[in-house]
């Protein structure tokens, strides 16, 4: 055991942050694997704009 002790209510809290975490990863990494890809034989985005 550490030598440091935390109160009942820091312990609670710090878990509860950790889930929120958890969560918030898991539904970043759900959003991201939910994309569509862009189809194979689209063209590729025109990055001439600025040139001229």
């Amino acid at each position: 055991m550490p030598s440091w002790e935390i109160s009942r209510m820091a312990g609670y809290a710090v878990g509860f942050f950790m889930f929120w975490g958890a969560t918030a990863f898991s539904s970043a990494l759900t959003l991201l694997l939910l994309q569509k890809p862009a189809p194979a034989d689209a063209a590729p985005p025109d990055n001439d704009r600025n040139a001229a």
